[in-house]
């Protein structure tokens, strides 16, 4: 009988063995995958930087280049309203000579 229970002792020994063996892997593999996930995540946070930074620089020269033709088509529009008024002033000053000669 004391054969059985040694063997039964055996046995249970060995079985915690082979369970503090797989905890210990099973520490080893999850702190593994905490470290692969952390990686990963630094990655993708890195590309969405890149990706974010270039899109805000694409989208900073667009913006001013459509600045720049902006500005030139109101300063056109300006030139030729200030070249129009001067035309206008010249012609309504014409006619009231015309006028005064006229009478």
């Amino acid at each position: 009988m004391s054969l059985i229970i040694e063997k039964i002792l055996s046995l249970e020994e060995e079985a915690d063995k082979f369970l503090t063996e797989a905890r210990t892997e099973a520490k080893v593999t999850e702190k593994s995958a905490d470290e692969k996930m952390r990686a990963v995540r630094e990655n993708i946070a890195a590309q969405v930087d890149a990706r974010l930074a270039a899109f805000r620089q694409q989208t900073e020269e667009k913006f001013a280049q459509d600045l720049k033709k902006a500005k030139g088509a109101a300063q056109k529009a300006l030139d030729e309203l200030t070249k129009a008024g001067a035309a206008l002033i010249e012609s309504q000053a014409k006619e009231v000579v015309k006028r005064f000669c006229e009478l």
